[in-house]
């Protein structure tokens, strides 16, 4: 099966190769660059400090953005659930939030921050914030009333009925909700660093476009895909895999049997 899925990813790719080669025939190296020339350019960026250095800032700024807004979430999503009357008036602002498209946010942190790299970690910390305690707030309501059993069973305060019982079972959605949020960040960082700034992916991607070296754009973008894909594929692996939560679990499982 895992033959049969790797071979069907080398014909997509050999696909996508194929069409780039074919149009590269029907427009001009300004629109569509060739291959061997977005190779080079790919080359000159792996050899120079630029590459390590750019990269590190735009992971900084997504992590920061990811941080901000899934702190504000977990926050959130305890008051809410604890307090009735709070969920029922500002839960709502949170779904309407949501609605919200994240280049509005852009424009605002343009005239609030101006230009830089806070626009980028203000945009994604908005667009995580509703994402992660929408997901959170669904699966709070849905709990299986068995395990909160458990919690009065060995009599658990309301903060240890959080530790032992809550966020176990919650991570698994947050695990969810974050890779959702993690694939629509790094686009987010890399677009708002496009607009806002010259340093980071985005901000080499724009110097690209005004130099009109398309072939910076194709290389850099390259260089994206493969962030993409080698930080979703670990998150991904972690996700299937489910030692983080096997590991929590099974310390929280011996504390409350020495607690109790």
């Amino acid at each position: 099966m895992k033959n049969y899925i790797l071979k069907n990813k080398i014909i997509s790719f050999l696909i996508i190769i194929l069409l780039w080669k074919f149009l590269t025939f029907i427009y001009p190296p300004v629109i569509i660059p060739k291959i061997d020339s977005v190779i080079k350019f790919l080359l000159n960026i792996l050899s120079s400090s630029l590459l390590i250095k750019e990269i590190i800032k735009t992971l900084i700024r997504m992590c920061l953005g990811l941080f901000f807004g899934i702190l504000a979430s977990i926050v959130c999503t305890i008051i809410f659930s604890k307090y009735k009357l709070l969920n029922e008036i500002f839960y709502p602002i949170v779904q309407f939030l949501q609605v919200i498209p994240p280049i509005t946010w852009l424009v605002l942190a343009i005239i609030w921050l101006g230009l830089g790299g806070k626009p980028a970690i203000m945009i994604l910390a908005i667009s995580t914030f509703p994402i992660m305690t929408i997901s959170l707030m669904n699966e709070i309501k849905n709990f299986n009333k068995n395990f909160l059993q458990v919690a009065q069973l060995f009599q658990l305060s309301s903060s240890e009925e959080w530790r032992y019982i809550k966020f176990p079972i919650l991570y698994q959605t947050f695990e969810t909700a974050f890779l959702v949020c993690f694939s629509t960040g790094i686009k987010l960082i890399v677009m708002a660093e496009l607009l806002t700034t010259n340093s980071g992916i985005g901000g080499q991607i724009s110097t690209a476009r005004i130099n009109i070296e398309t072939e910076g754009i194709f290389a850099w973008s390259i260089i994206l895909i493969f962030i993409y894909y080698g930080i979703g594929g670990t998150l991904l692996w972690i996700k299937r895999t489910g030692c983080i939560r096997k590991l929590w679990f099974h310390k929280l499982s011996e504390k409350v049997l020495i607690t109790k």
